[in-house]
């Protein structure tokens, strides 16, 4: 019976651990090196450049980015749709 209740306990623990893991990377603050490039993502998401997070990335599947002088593409790995 003891094993059982440890059981749930560690059961519980995980399920609680993975949640706070998760709402931690999705309010995660990326970080865009490049200005132009966050500018436009921003513009793209509707979002303040300062508070694009990985949650607000997820529903981005394109950008219009043509003559915007991007010179790196860091930050865009968090866009993983």
């Amino acid at each position: 019976m003891q094993e059982r209740k440890t059981y749930k306990i560690f059961a519980i623990f995980a399920l609680t651990l993975t949640v706070l893991i998760n709402v931690d990377t999705y309010a995660q603050v990326v970080h865009f090196p490049d200005p132009n490039l966050r500018n436009v993502v921003a513009r793209d998401l509707g979002v303040d450049p300062d508070r694009i997070t990985v949650a607000a990335l997820r529903p981005l599947t394109r950008i219009d980015a043509v003559f915007r002088e991007i010179e790196s593409l860091e930050g865009l790995q968090h866009a993983t749709n």
